[in-house]
């Protein structure tokens, strides 16, 4: 199985990373991806039109969310993978840090690419223009 780790620094207080990751219309808005999500233990989620999905597992606010996570490209017999988002209040903004476990064999670059592309880019976009 492949993991991967990548970080970035945003220009806004993990608070509303957080709440904007965990809230469907934001989250929606910060990628550019649809999302139905909701800042609840043990609550299915979809992103980027339903290509992601999983069940969130842990919530620690503005600090840490931990959910199950697949896409639409796993082989149906194959695990989840399992993602944490901490969060840290920085100067001038937060560090957000993504570890991602458990993708299936060979998949990890092609996910660290998708992170970069599909998250951090429109997200720190998103931010610039608030």
């Amino acid at each position: 199985m492949d993991k991967l780790e990548i970080s970035t620094i945003l220009p806004v207080k993990a608070a509303m990373v957080y709440t904007d990751w965990t809230t469907s219309k934001r989250h929606t808005e910060m990628t550019g991806g649809e999302a139905i999500i909701h800042n609840e233990v043990g609550s299915k989620y979809s992103a980027w039109n339903g290509y992601i999905f999983g069940k969130i597992e842990e919530l620690v606010e503005n600090k840490l969310i931990q959910m199950s996570w697949r896409t639409a490209d796993f082989a149906e017999e194959a695990q989840n993978s399992q993602l944490q988002v901490m969060l840290e209040d920085i100067n001038n903004g937060c560090k957000i840090t993504l570890k991602h476990w458990n993708i299936p064999d060979g998949d990890g670059e092609k996910y660290k690419d998708g992170w970069q592309e599909h998250y951090f880019e429109p997200m720190l976009q998103y931010y610039m223009e608030d």
